[in-house]
């Protein structure tokens, strides 16, 4: 699968910054998070995108909210393109379904499917149709839910599909995710069940949770940022500051290239500290010319750098060419054939 000029494969881990509505409306600040996302090393940015009367009644508090940060579809592409200058991509979270032909107008690389909106069939239906790539975030759903989403998805003819596992609890607790309740194991579980890329979104405050989630299989992560947690702007709680970040992209791809390297192989440095740690056979005793070696003649000492304790079994029996001293190395040299 591609996500603009990403592909998402075993190779790469695919990283996205969630904006995490530090914007609150305001283009230049989002112009900001959109620089600080592709310093710290992001392949990608997400910003949550509404109509507010398409997502809240009016007289839910929400409406007015979302009604401050909406961004106009002119404004969208400006956001795009900023995205584009600085080498990465974006992702649009679509809570409206009269923005999603804005955003593929305005060239974004893919559209997030939110958990709330997971069983939304007026977002799914046109996300389905739009021809874009889809990251569909399964946090809130149950099993039932998320066949239901792949299906309607799927039959409406989606074919790039990416499943978001993770858990949401912020409204409820007003704090970031506990470690206990990420439940990394299920992201196996995804991977044996669909036939489909399978990533995480962090809810928790810690940097180093992005590695583990690669550790765990996550091929795409997706994490929040803000400029700085004084601002206590939406989600503070579970953003990084952008030196953060940095540390959390680049912990989580390390992390992410060394569970992909299968082969069991010797690093350079493994070769000199071999012959330091490892031991060889030594003489345990003064040993004279002729004589045959028994067993209690031979021990293995450190250096590594005679031959091997594996095979002293096969000198045992041989007669020696020359003398030797207590703990001189045996070579093959010193033995009749």
């Amino acid at each position: 699968m591609r996500i603009g000029n990403h592909f998402i494969d075993k190779d790469n881990l695919f990283f996205i910054v969630e904006e995490g509505n530090a914007n609150n409306g305001n283009l230049n600040k989002a112009f900001q998070m959109i620089d600080l996302a592709a310093k710290s090393g992001a392949d990608a940015i997400e910003f949550q995108l509404a109509i507010a009367s398409d997502f809240y009644v009016k007289k839910d508090p929400g409406f007015e909210r979302y009604k401050n940060r909406e961004f106009s579809s002119h404004q969208i592409k400006q956001l795009v393109q900023r995205t584009s200058q600085n080498g990465i991509e974006f992702i649009a979270a679509i809570f409206s379904h009269n923005l999603i032909d804005s955003v593929v107008q305005a060239g974004c690389s893919a559209i997030t499917i939110n958990a709330s909106d997971l069983n939304n069939p007026a977002i799914i239906d046109c996300t389905a149709k739009s021809g874009k790539p889809i990251l569909l975030s399964i946090l809130l759903a149950n099993e039932d839910e998320i066949k239901w989403a792949i299906n309607r998805l799927t039959n409406q003819g989606a074919t790039d599909i990416i499943l978001l596992h993770g858990q949401h609890a912020m409204a409820s607790t007003g704090g970031p995710l506990l470690i206990d309740d990420t439940s990394l194991g299920y992201i196996d579980v995804l991977t044996n069940k669909y036939n489909m890329p399978i990533g995480f979104t962090d809810h928790t405050s810690y940097e180093w949770m992005p590695a583990c989630a690669a550790a765990a299989g996550a091929q795409v992560i997706t994490k929040h940022l803000i400029p700085s947690r004084k601002d206590k702007t939406p989600d503070w709680f579970i953003c990084l500051e952008p030196e953060e970040m940095e540390d959390a992209i680049n912990y989580a791809k390390m992390v992410y290239k060394s569970r992909m390297n299968t082969q069991k192989s010797l690093l350079e440095g493994e070769h000199v500290d071999k012959s330091i740690m490892r031991r060889s056979i030594v003489a345990s005793k003064e040993l004279k010319v002729n004589q045959v070696l028994q067993s209690d003649d031979l021990c293995f000492k450190r250096p590594g750098t005679g031959l091997e304790p594996s095979i002293y079994e096969k000198l045992i029996g041989k007669r020696l060419r020359r003398d030797l001293q207590y703990e001189e190395q045996i070579q093959l040299s010193d033995l009749e054939n």
